[in-house]
């Protein structure tokens, strides 16, 4: 959507572009002072062509070197409170000023240094800070100087921030805290994107504030026009699929010109955009929309009408499944691992194609860890790897009777009745290998990547918490989706795999059992874990144990 925006204004004259990675300076630089000084670099390199607006630009990114000083590395509100500056830092202030108005000699540059460097040395030679280098002064002149420069340009700067979720806490906050203080004047525009959780997040933990109100004005106040992504359904992700597949094919012999891909994308663009209308779209649309750009060969024709087939089986379950919520980026990670296990396949010799995998791979990445597992159990016991119950359940779905799942998948019961319909039928084919390439490349910590923020939020709690009856741990997990819970207690669980010493109760452990008391999938997930990885029982573990339901009934 970023990149979209962009392309609408960036030939428009009356548009000033900025883009400002939040996440690149964090850990190198002040995330108020680095956003400033990338506006103001923005602005000299657009005044080039006229000398007095480029003096003034030039004024302005040195007033920013000065606000660094004065209080965006230290902090503002220490210096407008009237703390107490070293010496050197206000013989830093002095020559800035003097910075800010070209006229700053050698030895003023050794002072900005010293500046720096005694602030780190807080110990003697206390004065107070001049009249003139206040912050307040400072800010105000640098928004009147900002928005003067910016009228004079006859420009409206459209500030575009990304990545600000994925800032700490702090620097994401102090971003925000820059573009309010400093940059939010007439002729400004800012379009920040983000996880809207995570930033609340990141208020609560910044501020201390826990009451959602609070939390939840922060952003209202803040923002005027909220955009919200919507969830990327069948169509998106077929398009998202077909694109994927068809940029990196497995065969060079399929490969299609820039120029055709090019056309492919337009038409899966229109066919986006009609959807509303209920077009149909197949193989052929491909095709048809290739040749318009160069003639198609037997093999480029093959390798589109294979792309568009499993783009087409794949997009419906991915789009449905609730572990991966039409996340592209778990859509294009599901893709790789299809990918890399048919490359192990070929060069093993394994009697399996693209089509087997992919579907085996949707079954594994769209349903619990026990319902996997049960699936691997049945291969495992199974007379050359043919699972009898997928034959009884794909001649179930082809009759059109009602498909009744195993016990073992009924917590992914409406999954397996779709999944099941999907080409090709794996009844009567020796899964074992398929089982091999599942165990020895599992598809490891990409239920994380698909945690809403308030529930990657009660994982951090969960594995922190220290009772059973942490009421803030209690009172997150019960403001989840009862279907996340299932989810967490696999990410805990995985936590707890990495203990050895099951002595004395370990991190992590106490949050576990706040899961199952809740969600009976995630207390038989904890039950299967004890049973298989805590040999004896512990007194601690006996104790936590002691009358709970879920484990005695089970």
């Amino acid at each position: 959507m970023i990149r979209l925006i962009e392309n609408k204004l960036v030939d428009n004259d009356s548009y000033l572009i900025v883009s400002f990675d939040a996440w690149l300076f964090q850990g190198y630089d002040d995330a108020r002072a680095a956003l400033l000084e990338t506006i103001g670099n923005a602005l000299v390199s657009a005044t080039e062509n006229n000398a007095s607006l480029h003096t003034k630009a030039m004024k302005l990114l040195g007033r920013v070197n000065k606000l660094r000083a004065l209080g965006l590395s230290l902090e503002v509100g220490a210096f407008a409170m009237g703390l107490p500056a070293f010496g050197a830092i206000q013989a830093g202030f002095s020559a800035l000023s003097r910075a800010a108005d070209h006229s700053a000699s050698s030895v003023d540059m050794e002072s900005i240094k010293a500046a720096g460097n005694s602030a780190q040395d807080q110990i003697a030679g206390l004065v107070k800070p001049a009249p003139d280098t206040s912050p307040p002064e400072e800010v105000q002149k640098f928004r009147a100087e900002f928005e003067e420069l910016l009228k004079d340009l006859d420009k409206t700067l459209v500030v575009i921030v990304d990545n600000l979720d994925r800032c700490l806490p702090r620097d994401a906050i102090r971003t925000l805290e820059a573009i309010r203080l400093f940059l939010f004047v007439k002729h400004t525009a800012f379009i920040i994107a983000a996880d809207e959780e995570m930033i609340r997040i990141a208020v609560s933990e910044h501020y201390g504030a826990d009451q959602t109100r609070l939390v939840t004005d922060y952003l209202d106040k803040f923002v005027q026009v909220p955009v919200r992504v919507p969830r990327a359904g069948f169509a998106e992700i077929r398009a998202y699929l077909i694109m994927l597949l068809l940029n990196e094919p497995k065969d060079a012999s399929t490969k299609l010109s820039t120029g055709q891909l090019a056309a492919i994308n337009v038409s899966l663009d229109g066919h986006l955009r009609s959807i509303w209308k209920q077009a149909a779209f197949d193989g052929d649309h491909l095709k048809v929309a290739a040749s318009t750009a160069g003639v198609l060969s037997a093999s480029q024709a093959a390798g589109l009408q294979h792309a568009f087939g499993l783009a087409d089986r794949l997009a419906r379950p991915l789009s449905r499944a609730r572990r991966v919520s039409g996340n592209p980026r778990t859509v294009k990670r599901i893709l790789n691992t299809v990918r890399m296990r048919s490359d192990i396949a070929r060069m093993r010799e394994m009697p399996l194609d693209e089509g087997m995998i992919a579907k085996l791979v949707l079954f594994e990445r769209c349903t619990s860890s026990a319902t996997m597992n049960a699936l691997l159990n049945m291969i495992a016991t199974s007379k050359d790897g043919l699972v009898a119950v997928l034959g009884e359940l794909e001649e179930q779905s082809a009759r059109g009777d009602a498909v009744v799942v195993p016990d073992d998948w009924s917590r992914d019961e409406e999954f397996v009745l779709d999944w099941i319909t999907l080409e090709p039928r794996l009844g009567g084919v020796d899964l074992r290998p398929a089982a091999y390439l599942a165990r020895e490349t599992a598809i490891s910590e990409l239920s994380r990547s698909v945690l809403s923020p308030h529930s990657k939020e009660a994982l951090r709690m969960l594995i922190a918490a220290s009772s059973t009856t942490s009421p803030s741990t209690i009172k997150k997990i019960e403001s989840l989706p009862p279907d996340e819970l299932e989810v967490l207690m696999g990410e805990v669980i995985r936590h707890l795999t990495q203990v050895s010493d099951w002595k004395k109760n370990p991190p992590g452990f106490d949050g576990a059992i706040i899961l199952a008391d809740r969600s009976k999938h995630a207390a038989a997930d904890l039950q299967t874990f004890i049973r298989s990885h805590i040999a004896s029982q512990p007194r601690w573990l006996s104790y936590l144990l002691k009358n709970k339901s879920w484990w005695e009934d089970m």
